[in-house]
């Protein structure tokens, strides 16, 4: 119960404020528009250089940790996609969003807190870097099989462009490719210099759940929210249990990041999801409700997971 008081409810307690501050005139579409460039472009960068530069940071990439997530990812994504094709007679195209709303793990905007409140500086630094191949390896894996499946021969030509485009100016990934180097090389930031990024990063958690919150207000419940469910389980439930059974069944690694994968498993899908599915308007009813239901039945299942790993 300490854990949740102390971990669960401050975080979704902001992004209720979030989503209750949209229903205020003086929180428009525009504000919420300010305040998620100022966490996307500002806030998180700064956060994530500052951690990945850090004393904390790993000498190399934990290619075993990695191995540990994203098996698991990809495993739920093929349950997910063939459960929505031949259980529920979507075409393929379909159950490929729908088996991505089973695995996409919301890291960024809940992750981080979530992580930082629970494991502390050392469970972060395992977050980022699941957080750095969490969309390389993904968003092209997606795009690939949609367009496979469509026959659309240009949008594969165009693909290896278009993802080195969308890496180059990912402000994220650019903040933890130059946190890594520059703390490889044992440089440190001054003193002025890092006291202004850590004033920054302070507002990084508070700013990111606010804006989760208010970026929900999009989205509708409305019908079909049976063929949604399978995926919410599949989330909150499904990835944890399939990340804990490859942890202990094919590698060895240090039970704080074996903890800090498990955890990252259990959070609800991003939205990135949903764009997807705009972007193809393939299945956007479902993985809209798919983010918003996981948001929601998250404050439980993590929970549980805190209460099993929290140190």
């Amino acid at each position: 119960m300490n854990a949740v008081i102390e971990v669960i409810l401050p975080v979704f307690g902001l992004v209720a404020l979030g989503y209750a501050a949209t229903w205020l005139p003086q929180f428009d579409a525009a504000a919420r528009r300010g305040l998620s460039t100022y966490v996307f472009y500002f806030a998180l960068p700064v956060t994530l250089f500052r951690t990945a530069s850090g004393p904390n940071a790993p000498a190399e990439i934990a290619w075993g940790f990695l191995a540990i997530y994203y098996l698991s990812t990809f495993a739920v994504l093929a349950i997910g996609a063939a459960f929505a094709r031949y259980a529920r007679g979507r075409s393929v195209a379909e159950a490929v969003i729908l088996g991505f709303a089973g695995c996409y793990s919301n890291m960024l905007l809940l992750g981080i807190p979530i992580i930082l409140t629970t494991f502390g500086e050392p469970g972060t630094v395992a977050a980022f870097m699941l957080i750095a191949f969490h969309s390389v390896l993904l968003f092209p894996t997606i795009t690939v099989l949609i367009e496979v499946n469509r026959g659309r021969a240009a949008g594969l030509r165009d693909l290896p462009l278009n993802t080195l485009k969308g890496l180059g100016t990912n402000p994220i990934l650019i903040s933890l490719a130059l946190g890594f180097v520059f703390g490889g090389l044992g440089l440190r930031l001054p003193l002025a210099i890092d006291t202004v990024a850590q004033s920054l990063a302070v507002s990084a958690v508070p700013c990111a759940l606010f804006a989760l919150g208010a970026s929900m207000r999009q989205y509708k419940l409305i019908g079909g929210l049976t063929e949604a469910l399978p995926f919410v389980a599949l989330k909150l439930v499904g990835l944890p249990a399939m990340t804990w059974l490859v942890a202990h069944l094919l590698f060895t690694v240090d039970p704080l990041w074996v903890a800090v994968a498990v955890v990252v498993a259990g959070l609800p899908t991003g939205v990135n999801v949903y764009l997807f599915a705009e972007r193809y308007q393939l299945a956007v009813a479902e993985t809209a409700q798919v983010s918003v239901l996981t948001t929601i039945g998250a404050v439980v299942t993590l929970s549980a997971l805190i209460v099993l790993y929290r140190p």
